[in-house]
């Protein structure tokens, strides 16, 4: 017989040292008596060990850190199988919880338990639907990513800005770090084509060329891949809009309007050319 027992009394005691509702006592004590038992497969409870280090308190050690996490869980709202995943694993990083969200079978429960992960982290509709995406992408970043696209989707709403511009703002700050001058570029492409009935996807495309042709020069371009690509009656005034505004700065003046038929007629003969 072991010398070193794991007594009913040292678990109570060192439960109560947590400071954890009594509520999760059950567990506490039950989650205690499997570390003991699986620490005492190792071999001998007495070999090699003392008053102060043993296998039942390195069990009762063991119960404090997984009921800590697992207490925290419940708290929010969590089933019992995504807090025992979490306190098993004794982290709560990204990993730990994509873990306690596919041990879960039932497709309806997973989506629940992930709403409540979420909410948790930031109630604010935005951040917790954009977190909600990048989880289930896989993205191990997924919060620090979605806190900057909803403080980024914010501060456009509230300097006037509509929502498709706010959300493209968001979009190219956070996945894709651009400047603030690229994300500006980004964003109106997106939210105009957004406002002429494009998806998503093809939305994001016409950011991510305009930027392109923003890095590269406005004129770089004009022959090739974006009127080839975008020659929409709606997308083309845009373009125009955009040389305009670069000469401008260029210039640092107005243009003409003499200047403004100049490039709209140059454009209309770039059209004939590809």
């Amino acid at each position: 017989m072991a010398y070193f027992q794991l007594t009913e009394a040292m678990i109570l005691t060192y439960f109560e040292k947590t400071g954890i509702d009594e509520k999760y006592y059950p567990i506490y004590a039950k989650i205690a008596k499997r570390y003991f038992k699986d620490l005492s497969k190792e071999g001998s409870n007495e070999d090699g060990q003392t008053e102060e280090d043993n296998y039942a308190i390195s069990s009762l050690n063991l119960a404090d850190e997984y009921i800590t996490y697992y207490a925290k869980e419940a708290e929010k709202g969590h089933c019992e199988q995504w807090c025992d995943t979490i306190a098993d694993k004794g982290e709560n990083n990204y990993w730990a919880y994509r873990d306690a969200y596919d041990f879960i079978e039932n497709e309806e429960e997973k989506e629940k338990e992930l709403s409540i992960h979420a909410k948790s982290l930031n109630d604010d509709p935005v951040f917790v639907e954009r977190y909600i995406y990048l989880f289930k992408e896989q993205e191990e970043n997924s919060y620090e990513m979605a806190k900057e696209y909803s403080k980024a989707f914010h501060k456009w709403i509230d300097n006037g800005k509509s929502q498709n511009y706010a959300h493209g703002y968001a979009y190219a700050v956070s996945e894709k770090n651009y400047l603030d001058e690229y994300c500006k570029m980004f964003a109106e492409a997106y939210a105009m084509a957004k406002e002429h009935g494009k998806n998503d996807g093809e939305a994001i495309s016409l950011g991510e060329m305009c930027t392109d042709v923003l890095d590269q020069g406005i004129y770089s371009f004009l022959k090739k891949e974006y009127l080839r690509k975008y020659h929409e009656d709606w997308q083309i005034e845009f373009y125009y809009q955009k040389i305009c505004e670069e000469e401008e700065q260029e210039r640092k003046r107005a243009l003409t309007q003499d200047e403004r038929n100049g490039i709209r007629e140059e454009i209309k003969w770039h059209m004939t050319q590809i």
